[in-house]
């Protein structure tokens, strides 16, 4: 029985048992002073025998892409395997043993973490912020964002103020008369003008190895009635920037692969 998996010893002995119907009267039990993966199976009459269970499929866990070279290296050295890179936009895996046989158990992975900038530009989208709210927003959560023309917005903001006007119009005609009133709001702001759109300047992943940023065009839009601001990030530039980072992504883990394949996608369907 040496070589197969507990999940087997268990299954032989349970089916072993019920046949002869001693159900319950066997046990695999961990030996506590024995190797790790040593079972003893305890029979029906009694007698105890030893078995080694295979080993569980590696699962190994990097936390950052620029660990992928020295595992290969590790990999092909000391386990004699043949690995595959994949990449997506949410994990790094290095399959340790990719050959025809393989079924894929053995591998590492990274799971890539966005940059906490990056989420709040993809969801600025539905936020409506009062005047403090979204200065807050630019100055703190934007912070690491910023470039000439956000520092340009928040000034601009720091000095808005709101008016709101009423304009009555009078028409007196043949039989009829009637009374308008045309309502302006206007936003003005004493640090001069203010622009309608910002660049800002966003690492999208959280890993020492993926260091560069990519400029995000927003649209601002403020709302004078309700005296509300908005952010716009343009849906072309979200996935433009994105592509940007996967092939940065791809060079950076081709670089380290000591000539392993590298695949945009996933090992698994």
């Amino acid at each position: 029985m040496d070589g197969l998996s507990i999940e087997t010893l268990q299954q032989i002995q349970k089916t072993a048992v019920e046949a002869s119907g001693a159900k319950g009267k066997v046990e695999i039990l961990a030996l506590p002073d024995e190797p790790k993966g040593t079972y003893g199976i305890v029979t029906a009459s009694g007698t105890v025998d030893v078995a080694q269970a295979a080993p569980g499929p590696r699962k190994i866990v990097l936390n950052s892409v620029d660990q992928v070279p020295t595992f290969i290296g590790f990999a092909k050295s000391k386990l004699g395997g043949e690995p595959s890179i994949y990449y997506n936009e949410s994990y790094v895996y290095v399959i340790l043993d990719d050959g025809p046989e393989s079924q894929r158990k053995d591998f590492a992975c990274i799971k890539l973490q966005m940059t906490d900038e990056y989420k709040t530009v993809q969801g600025l989208k539905d936020w409506n912020l009062d005047q403090k709210d979204f200065i807050s927003l630019l100055r703190v959560r934007l912070a690491d964002c910023t470039t000439p023309e956000v520092t340009q917005l928040i000034n601009a903001c720091k000095a808005i103020g709101f008016s709101s006007q009423t304009k009555e119009s009078r028409e007196v005609g043949h039989g009829r008369e009637s009374m308008g009133f045309d309502i302006q709001d206007e936003v003005q702001s004493k640090a001069g003008e203010i622009p309608e759109e910002v660049v800002l300047d966003v690492r999208i992943f959280d890993d020492r190895e993926l260091e560069q940023r990519h400029k995000i065009t927003c649209i601002v839009e403020i709302c004078a009635k309700a005296g509300t601001f908005k952010l716009t990030p343009k849906p072309a530039d979200l996935r433009k920037e994105m592509q940007r980072e996967m092939d940065f992504l791809q060079g950076a883990l081709t670089a380290g692969a000591d000539g392993c394949p590298v695949y945009f996608g996933s090992p698994w369907a």
